[in-house]
Protein backbone atom coordinates (compact mmCIF):
# COMPACT_ATOMS: atom_id res chain seq x y z
CA UNK A 1 0.00 0.00 0.00
CA UNK A 2 1.03 3.61 -0.62
CA UNK A 3 0.64 6.25 2.05
CA UNK A 4 -1.96 8.86 0.97
CA UNK A 5 0.18 11.50 2.70
CA UNK A 6 2.71 11.40 -0.14
CA UNK A 7 1.56 11.60 -3.79
CA UNK A 8 3.77 9.42 -5.97
CA UNK A 9 4.98 12.38 -8.04
CA UNK A 10 6.37 14.04 -4.88
CA UNK A 11 8.51 11.11 -3.76
CA UNK A 12 12.33 11.03 -4.14
CA UNK A 13 13.49 9.73 -7.50
CA UNK A 14 15.69 7.17 -5.71
CA UNK A 15 12.46 5.30 -4.93
CA UNK A 16 11.34 5.18 -8.55
CA UNK A 17 12.45 3.57 -11.79
CA UNK A 18 12.08 4.78 -15.37
CA UNK A 19 12.15 2.33 -18.28
CA UNK A 20 11.28 2.25 -21.96
CA UNK A 21 8.99 -0.37 -23.41
CA UNK A 22 10.48 -3.11 -25.61
CA UNK A 23 10.42 -2.67 -29.37
CA UNK A 24 7.78 -5.38 -29.64
CA UNK A 25 5.37 -2.96 -27.95
CA UNK A 26 6.65 0.55 -28.69
CA UNK A 27 10.18 1.61 -27.81
CA UNK A 28 9.09 5.26 -27.68
CA UNK A 29 6.91 4.63 -24.64
CA UNK A 30 8.35 5.15 -21.18
CA UNK A 31 6.95 4.71 -17.71
CA UNK A 32 8.13 5.76 -14.26
CA UNK A 33 7.02 3.51 -11.42
CA UNK A 34 7.59 2.92 -7.71
CA UNK A 35 8.93 -0.66 -7.75
CA UNK A 36 8.10 -3.27 -5.16
CA UNK A 37 10.82 -4.34 -2.75
CA UNK A 38 12.02 -7.91 -2.33
CA UNK A 39 9.59 -8.72 0.49
CA UNK A 40 6.66 -7.30 -1.46
CA UNK A 41 7.65 -9.31 -4.55
CA UNK A 42 7.68 -12.54 -2.58
CA UNK A 43 4.30 -11.87 -0.95
CA UNK A 44 2.73 -10.98 -4.29
CA UNK A 45 4.21 -14.05 -5.99
CA UNK A 46 2.59 -16.29 -3.37
CA UNK A 47 -0.83 -14.68 -3.90
CA UNK A 48 -0.60 -14.92 -7.68
CA UNK A 49 0.48 -18.55 -7.42
CA UNK A 50 -2.64 -19.39 -5.41
CA UNK A 51 -4.89 -17.66 -7.94
CA UNK A 52 -3.29 -19.46 -10.87
CA UNK A 53 -3.62 -22.78 -9.04
CA UNK A 54 -7.35 -22.07 -8.79
CA UNK A 55 -7.42 -21.63 -12.57
CA UNK A 56 -5.63 -24.92 -13.16
CA UNK A 57 -8.13 -26.68 -10.90
CA UNK A 58 -11.07 -25.36 -12.88
CA UNK A 59 -12.25 -22.76 -10.37
CA UNK A 60 -15.45 -21.26 -11.76
CA UNK A 61 -14.37 -17.77 -10.72
CA UNK A 62 -11.40 -17.95 -13.06
CA UNK A 63 -8.02 -17.69 -11.44
CA UNK A 64 -6.49 -16.03 -14.50
CA UNK A 65 -9.04 -13.24 -14.42
CA UNK A 66 -8.54 -12.75 -10.69
CA UNK A 67 -4.76 -12.67 -11.21
CA UNK A 68 -5.13 -9.95 -13.85
CA UNK A 69 -7.35 -7.93 -11.53
CA UNK A 70 -4.74 -8.23 -8.79
CA UNK A 71 -2.02 -7.17 -11.23
CA UNK A 72 -3.98 -4.03 -12.13
CA UNK A 73 -4.54 -3.24 -8.44
CA UNK A 74 -0.80 -3.54 -7.81
CA UNK A 75 0.29 -1.54 -10.85
CA UNK A 76 -2.08 1.44 -10.75
CA UNK A 77 -0.93 3.20 -7.52
CA UNK A 78 2.71 2.55 -8.45
CA UNK A 79 2.64 4.58 -11.66
CA UNK A 80 4.34 7.95 -11.27
CA UNK A 81 4.15 9.01 -14.91
CA UNK A 82 4.00 7.68 -18.46
CA UNK A 83 3.61 8.87 -22.05
CA UNK A 84 1.17 6.13 -23.10
CA UNK A 85 -1.57 7.10 -25.54
CA UNK A 86 -4.90 5.50 -26.27
CA UNK A 87 -6.20 4.27 -29.61
CA UNK A 88 -7.27 7.87 -30.36
CA UNK A 89 -3.62 8.96 -29.82
CA UNK A 90 -4.65 11.10 -26.86
CA UNK A 91 -2.63 10.87 -23.62
CA UNK A 92 -3.89 7.95 -21.57
CA UNK A 93 -4.92 8.95 -18.04
CA UNK A 94 -3.14 7.24 -15.14
CA UNK A 95 -6.43 5.94 -13.80
CA UNK A 96 -8.22 2.61 -13.53
CA UNK A 97 -10.14 3.52 -16.69
CA UNK A 98 -6.90 4.29 -18.52
CA UNK A 99 -5.29 1.06 -17.36
CA UNK A 100 -8.36 -0.89 -18.48
CA UNK A 101 -7.72 0.24 -22.07
CA UNK A 102 -4.37 -1.55 -22.17
CA UNK A 103 -3.89 -4.95 -23.73
CA UNK A 104 -2.54 -7.91 -21.77
CA UNK A 105 0.87 -7.33 -23.33
CA UNK A 106 1.01 -3.75 -22.08
CA UNK A 107 -0.27 -4.74 -18.65
CA UNK A 108 2.32 -7.51 -18.54
CA UNK A 109 5.12 -5.04 -19.27
CA UNK A 110 3.94 -2.62 -16.60
CA UNK A 111 3.56 -5.44 -14.09
CA UNK A 112 7.08 -6.68 -14.84
CA UNK A 113 8.39 -3.13 -14.42
CA UNK A 114 6.68 -2.64 -11.05
CA UNK A 115 7.76 -6.05 -9.75
CA UNK A 116 11.25 -5.92 -11.28
CA UNK A 117 10.69 -9.29 -12.92
CA UNK A 118 11.62 -8.00 -16.38
CA UNK A 119 15.18 -8.81 -15.24
CA UNK A 120 15.17 -10.04 -11.66
CA UNK A 121 18.97 -10.43 -11.44
CA UNK A 122 19.50 -6.83 -12.59
CA UNK A 123 16.75 -5.64 -10.23
CA UNK A 124 18.41 -7.23 -7.21
CA UNK A 125 21.83 -5.94 -8.23
CA UNK A 126 20.41 -2.44 -8.61
CA UNK A 127 18.77 -2.60 -5.18
CA UNK A 128 21.90 -3.95 -3.51
CA UNK A 129 24.08 -1.28 -5.13
CA UNK A 130 21.69 1.47 -4.00
CA UNK A 131 21.61 0.11 -0.44
CA UNK A 132 25.40 -0.10 -0.22
CA UNK A 133 25.85 3.39 -1.69
CA UNK A 134 23.40 4.73 0.88
CA UNK A 135 25.27 3.05 3.75
CA UNK A 136 28.68 4.18 2.45
CA UNK A 137 27.53 7.75 1.85
CA UNK A 138 26.00 8.19 5.30
CA UNK A 139 29.10 6.63 6.88
CA UNK A 140 31.23 9.17 5.02
CA UNK A 141 29.14 12.07 6.33
CA UNK A 142 29.42 10.71 9.87
CA UNK A 143 33.13 9.99 9.88
CA UNK A 144 34.67 12.43 7.38
CA UNK A 145 32.34 15.42 6.92
CA UNK A 146 35.31 17.54 5.84
CA UNK A 147 35.40 15.70 2.50
CA UNK A 148 31.80 14.51 2.15
CA UNK A 149 30.69 17.69 0.36
CA UNK A 150 33.99 18.43 -1.36
CA UNK A 151 33.99 18.76 -5.14
CA UNK A 152 36.50 16.18 -6.37
CA UNK A 153 37.34 18.06 -9.56
CA UNK A 154 38.10 21.22 -7.59
CA UNK A 155 40.24 19.22 -5.16
CA UNK A 156 42.35 18.09 -8.11
CA UNK A 157 43.04 21.76 -8.91
CA UNK A 158 43.36 23.37 -5.47
CA UNK A 159 44.93 22.70 -2.08
CA UNK A 160 42.46 21.95 0.72
CA UNK A 161 42.81 22.24 4.48
CA UNK A 162 42.15 18.75 5.84
CA UNK A 163 41.07 20.12 9.24
CA UNK A 164 38.41 22.52 8.00
CA UNK A 165 37.58 20.75 4.77
CA UNK A 166 37.72 24.13 2.99
CA UNK A 167 40.07 25.42 0.33
CA UNK A 168 43.39 26.61 1.69
CA UNK A 169 43.79 30.34 1.04
CA UNK A 170 46.74 32.67 0.54
CA UNK A 171 45.96 36.38 0.70
CA UNK A 172 42.29 35.45 0.37
CA UNK A 173 42.77 33.44 -2.82
CA UNK A 174 42.59 29.66 -3.39
CA UNK A 175 45.99 28.01 -3.69
CA UNK A 176 46.42 26.07 -6.97
CA UNK A 177 47.74 22.56 -6.54
CA UNK A 178 51.38 22.65 -7.69
CA UNK A 179 52.06 20.97 -11.00
CA UNK A 180 53.14 17.38 -10.59
CA UNK A 181 51.66 16.98 -7.10
CA UNK A 182 48.87 14.53 -6.38
CA UNK A 183 45.62 15.07 -4.58
CA UNK A 184 45.25 12.87 -1.46
CA UNK A 185 43.07 10.33 -3.25
CA UNK A 186 45.91 9.64 -5.71
CA UNK A 187 48.64 9.15 -3.10
CA UNK A 188 49.42 5.45 -2.48
CA UNK A 189 48.80 4.26 1.10
CA UNK A 190 47.08 7.58 1.92
CA UNK A 191 43.92 7.96 -0.10
CA UNK A 192 40.78 9.91 0.68
CA UNK A 193 37.79 8.74 2.73
CA UNK A 194 35.61 9.83 -0.18
CA UNK A 195 37.39 7.50 -2.59
CA UNK A 196 38.32 8.80 -6.02
CA UNK A 197 36.48 10.91 -8.63
CA UNK A 198 36.00 7.72 -10.66
CA UNK A 199 34.66 5.70 -7.72
CA UNK A 200 33.38 7.99 -4.97
CA UNK A 201 31.85 6.71 -1.73
CA UNK A 202 29.72 9.84 -1.40
CA UNK A 203 25.96 10.05 -1.78
CA UNK A 204 24.62 10.79 -5.22
CA UNK A 205 22.20 13.74 -5.53
CA UNK A 206 19.35 11.20 -5.70
CA UNK A 207 20.43 9.52 -2.46
CA UNK A 208 20.95 12.90 -0.76
CA UNK A 209 17.35 13.69 -1.69
CA UNK A 210 16.17 10.35 -0.29
CA UNK A 211 18.02 10.87 3.00
CA UNK A 212 16.70 14.42 3.35
CA UNK A 213 13.15 13.26 2.59
CA UNK A 214 13.36 10.46 5.13
CA UNK A 215 14.66 12.74 7.87
CA UNK A 216 11.90 15.26 7.22
CA UNK A 217 9.29 12.50 7.16
CA UNK A 218 10.46 11.10 10.49
CA UNK A 219 10.61 14.55 12.06
CA UNK A 220 7.00 15.23 11.03
CA UNK A 221 5.79 11.84 12.27
CA UNK A 222 4.50 10.78 8.85
CA UNK A 223 4.51 7.08 7.92
CA UNK A 224 6.81 5.80 5.19
CA UNK A 225 5.08 6.12 1.79
CA UNK A 226 5.78 2.51 0.74
CA UNK A 227 7.03 -0.69 2.40
CA UNK A 228 10.28 -0.35 0.45
CA UNK A 229 10.69 3.21 1.71
CA UNK A 230 10.14 1.91 5.25
CA UNK A 231 12.89 -0.67 4.75
CA UNK A 232 15.25 1.98 3.42
CA UNK A 233 14.35 4.23 6.36
CA UNK A 234 15.45 1.50 8.77
CA UNK A 235 18.68 1.13 6.79
CA UNK A 236 19.24 4.89 6.98
CA UNK A 237 18.66 5.01 10.73
CA UNK A 238 21.07 2.11 11.36
CA UNK A 239 23.68 3.85 9.19
CA UNK A 240 23.13 7.14 11.04
CA UNK A 241 23.77 5.32 14.32
CA UNK A 242 26.94 3.67 12.98
CA UNK A 243 25.47 0.18 13.23
CA UNK A 244 26.20 -0.71 9.58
Amino acid sequence: MLSPAFPAVCLPVALSRVAFAPESLDARVWCEVLPLGEGERQALAARLSRLLEDESEGDAKGGQTAAEELAREVVLPRIVGWNLRGSDRQPLPRTAAGLAQLSRDWLGWLFALVTGTDDLVATRQREQARDQSLIDGIHLVRTAPQVAWRDCDDCQRHIYDDLTGQRALFQGRPIPRPAGTLSPCRVPHLGCPKGTPESPRSLTPELWELWHFDRQRRASGQPAPTPEAARLSLLIQLAEQGQL
